[in-house]
């Protein structure tokens, strides 16, 4: 029996390589104020997820998320399932992915008030995004995840 897959796992560390992460998932470069950036990347047949982390201020996380993110207030992910929740069912922010990097936080534990994502449906792919920003430190922390 031949057993065969594909798939990666990077954690880019360079400013460079960082930078194109950002872009790639954001659309623009990263702005001046942005510090602290992690990313991690991996690829498991045929879908893609990645995690940024990241400080930046109040006015670029709003001009990050004005790029077409919709929000729901946290109070409706943390209360109790009684039904759908919407589209934020697929996401599931507080499962822990077992891909995820040891530098990304339970997402239930960051002190965030509003929950920022994006559905992706194109031709032959689906996904998502979504970005929350920690009040307490003015962490964004982002994760997507897209397969065909």
């Amino acid at each position: 029996m031949l057993c065969a897959g594909c798939g990666g796992v990077w954690e880019p560390d360079s400013i460079s390589a960082l930078g194109k992460q950002f872009q790639s998932a954001f659309g623009i470069q990263p702005p001046a104020d942005v510090s602290e950036m992690k990313c991690r990347i991996v690829n498991v047949g045929d879908s893609s997820s990645r995690w940024f982390s990241f400080k930046c201020s109040k006015a670029t996380f709003d001009r990050l998320v004005n790029q077409g993110f919709d929000v729901v207030e946290r109070k409706i992910l943390d209360a109790p399932w009684t039904g759908s929740k919407g589209p934020i069912d697929l996401i599931e922010p507080y499962q822990r992915n077992v891909n995820a990097p040891t530098w990304w936080p339970e997402v239930r534990n960051v002190q965030f008030e509003q929950f920022f994502y994006s559905l992706n449906k194109r031709k032959g792919e689906n996904g998502y995004f979504f970005l929350v920003l920690d009040k307490t430190n003015n962490k964004v922390y982002a994760h997507s995840s897209v397969w065909r």
